[in-house]
């Protein structure tokens, strides 16, 4: 859609990336098209990480790469030194394939010689590298900025010495954490995609995720926006308050590798948030701040609750900013947080119930019960909020008559919210 699209026809809001003869060149693509994809602060983060250790990036997207263009820069995908393609959700992997053949490349790993740059593959599908492993050279599992930045490095001694060849690379770079070698392993699977048989190469039987950076020291935010990507709003600063969730719900992938090393959630503090809004603001006049996973901003420990992010809601309305908050946890709802939201211009709220009530406990949420459900939807009324739900469908133990259940709980939600608020399920 955006293939013949500069840089400065897709960015309205942001730095000028600065492109130097004599550094790596790494081309950073993401397998979300471009309005999904400018909004993905893993990808943003990435990019700015290596932007500020002297790497020449090159950026592009799912629908932007058509014939090997990049949006900045002239040079070719098979000029850069390194390609990685970050894949955010499964949704995205033959997108994946799509880029590949975009650029020129062979879509298999093991058809790309050495007139190649390695394809890396990161981003949160790849939690699970097994389904993408033969189109990848290498998979960075987990929190990938240090990781990448380390391949940089070792990629730029190996030019310098003139000894780089594609299999001792990827030997040495095996050794870094989280990364894994798809070519290092012999794995089969049966008919039902379930592993039978694992053997090692290269003596490394277990990857570990790496776990995310710390959150004051390596804050997530937007760098560059645009009034073409998904949100509705001609500006916007999208901040990330905090990675990971306390609750572990066995289902969500959130809860086990998106926290810090012994497991919790990680949080920006309170003055950061507040600063990197004004210094947004003087920058490009920003006000609407959108804050990821309020639904872990929260102190008190292992419970939930919503003062830390009616505090922060409070103080940004004061200096002027119209937050936004994403899904939230039940436990936070209360009628001074509706009118807070409701204060900032927020026209709805997300709560994830998942399951009818009997079979919440199965899935770490016995906390939520129908009464707290219908709570909600009298606070929404109250404040005149529509409704998202995230809701699950076939969870273990489910049965025909719990699928009609769920169904009629929706019809309940949905008749006792009022008629002219929205109620959508997700």
């Amino acid at each position: 859609m955006y293939s013949n699209y500069s840089f400065e026809k897709l960015i309205d809001k942001g730095p000028s990336i600065p492109l130097k003869k004599g550094q790596i060149n790494v081309g950073l693509l993401n397998a979300n098209p471009f309005f999904k994809g400018i909004a993905n602060l893993g990808h943003q983060a990435i990019s700015y990480y290596l932007i500020e250790r002297n790497v020449n990036v090159y950026m592009g997207f799912a629908d932007t790469v058509f014939k090997g263009q990049f949006i900045n820069g002239d040079i070719q995908p098979i000029d850069c030194d390194l390609i990685t393609i970050s894949v955010p959700f499964e949704d995205t992997y033959l997108n994946v394939l799509r880029i590949l053949e975009s650029i020129g490349f062979p879509l298999y790993a093991s058809d790309r010689d050495e007139s190649f740059p390695i394809v890396i593959g990161g981003g949160m599908a790849m939690i699970n590298p097994i389904p993408l492993s033969p189109f990848f050279d290498v998979v960075i599992v987990g929190e990938g900025r240090e990781t990448l930045h380390q391949i940089v490095q070792l990629y730029e001694r190996y030019s310098a010495e003139n000894r780089y060849t594609k299999s001792d690379f990827l030997y040495e770079i095996s050794e870094l954490p989280g990364v894994y070698i798809p070519s290092h392993y012999d794995i089969e699977v049966d008919e039902n995609g379930y592993v039978t048989d694992f053997k090692t190469k290269n003596g490394i039987e277990y990857i570990q995720a790496n776990t995310a950076l710390d959150l004051v020291e390596h804050p997530i935010y937007s760098i560059w926006t645009s009034k073409k990507s998904c949100y509705e709003y001609d500006d916007y600063f999208s901040l990330m308050v905090a990675m990971g969730c306390n609750k572990k719900c066995p289902y969500c992938v959130v809860g086990s590798v998106q926290g810090g090393k012994d497991g919790r959630a990680l949080q920006i503090n309170y003055e950061q948030v507040i600063r990197l809004a004004i210094e947004r603001q003087t920058q490009y006049g920003t006000r609407v701040i959108k804050l990821f996973f309020s639904s872990a901003f929260s102190q008190g420990g292992d419970d939930i609750n919503s003062a830390n992010l009616k505090n922060l809601l409070t103080q940004l309305y004061t200096l002027g900013f119209q937050a936004k908050t994403g899904s939230l946890n039940i436990k936070q709802a209360d009628d001074e947080l509706f009118e807070l939201l409701k204060v900032h211009g927020q026209t709805d709220v997300t709560f994830a119930p998942e399951t009818v009530e009997h079979l919440r406990p199965l899935i770490g949420k016995a906390y939520i019960t129908d009464d707290k459900l219908f709570y909600l939807v009298d606070q929404c009324n109250k404040h005149s909020l529509s409704l998202k739900l995230y809701m699950l469908g076939a969870i273990p133990g489910e049965t025909d008559q719990d699928t009609m259940m769920q169904a009629n709980l929706i019809n309940r939600v949905r008749k006792a919210l009022r008629r002219d608020l929205l109620l959508e399920i997700h």
